[in-house]
């Protein structure tokens, strides 16, 4: 079994969410278009 991804607080992390070396979560997704998108 793989390693869960855990930010800081050791939550695990969904997939496509992140946690910036500045303590600040984004989330990246693929919309309708096929275009990669991010929100912080």
């Amino acid at each position: 079994m793989s390693e869960k991804r855990r930010d800081n607080r050791n939550r695990i992390l969904r997939e496509g969410e992140y946690q910036r070396s500045d303590g600040r979560y984004r989330f990246r997704y693929i919309d309708e278009d096929g275009k990669e998108n991010e929100k912080v």
